[in-house]
């Protein structure tokens, strides 16, 4: 045998050896599941919310609607 020959990993050993090695796999994929669950359960819930509202006069109209008020409201709630 060559070099480049023994250098080779064919799709069949490789597949094979993750058939042989699926629980190890398995295990590390459910210990980080279960991992992420406890830490979202257990963290401490923290909410911010921030609003900013402008008012201003838009002049008088003939329906009245809000009596001449514009109002603008924006908010921005986060869950942090």
């Amino acid at each position: 045998m060559n070099a480049s020959t023994q250098d080779e990993v064919s799709l069949y050993d490789l597949f094979a050896t993750l058939r042989r090695q699926k629980w190890v796999i398995l295990g590390f994929v459910l210990l980080f599941i279960l991992v992420a669950i406890a830490y979202a359960l257990l963290r401490p819930r923290e909410y911010a919310c921030e609003a900013c509202v402008s008012m201003g006069i838009i002049g008088r109209t003939t329906t009245g609607d809000l009596g001449g008020f514009n109002f603008e409201v924006q908010h921005c709630c986060l869950s942090a």
